[in-house]
């Protein structure tokens, strides 16, 4: 899967802050990733701000910084991107605001314990992921599925005819198969932010 051009700016800004200590310029932006023209850059870094992603501190040549995990709100809790574990997440791992950051999205954490089934899509321990809320999916979305009522986990979904398939995005991983009436899903994946 390519990655968006929104993931590609905010982790190219990430390593670029983490490498030289202070924030890209756009043009250094624009270079850094290939693209060609400044003003596509310009558009992209715009739509991450107004997401809530980005910061843009325009009186400053440098003013952009990345939005920090608390400003993605709600952020209602862990998922595993690994084998499905208990969905019952801890008290201080919740909490809720009255307006989304990206309207219609909620925000899960994906455990640095037991999240590295995704890693081949860019979703990594430690990432936050952007989720729809939704009770159905098509086939390859990446999906928030709830099994047996109580275990959640982060896989990419398939319905075949007599199960459904959650595949992980690892190729050391196996996909896992269900019962139809096992599965739950409770949301699809829209966006990933690293803060590595």
């Amino acid at each position: 899967m390519t990655s968006s051009p929104g993931h590609n700016i905010l982790k190219f800004i990430s390593d670029y802050i983490d490498v030289k200590g202070f924030s890209p310029t756009l043009t250094e932006i624009k270079e850094g990733i290939g693209y060609k023209s400044r003003g596509t850059t310009y558009r992209y870094v715009c739509q991450l701000v107004d997401k809530g992603l980005l910061v843009n501190r325009k009186n400053e040549k440098r003013g952009l910084r990345l939005a920090r995990p608390a400003d993605f709100q709600p952020l209602m809790g862990q998922i595993v991107a690994g084998s499905p574990l208990e969905a019952i997440p801890e008290p201080d791992q919740i909490n809720f605001l009255d307006k989304f950051k990206i309207p219609g999205l909620y925000w899960l954490k994906v455990s640095e314990e037991c999240g590295d089934s995704m890693i081949e899509v860019n979703i990594n321990p430690g990432d936050y992921v952007g989720i729809k809320p939704a009770q159905q999916a098509k086939n390859s979305d990446i999906v928030v599925a709830l099994i047996d009522q109580h275990e959640a986990t982060l896989k990419t979904f398939y319905q075949c005819k007599s199960y459904i398939e959650l595949r992980p995005e690892n190729r050391n991983y196996k996909p896992q198969r269900y019962a139809h009436d096992r599965v739950e899903i409770q949301g699809i994946h829209k966006i990933t932010v690293s803060f590595r």
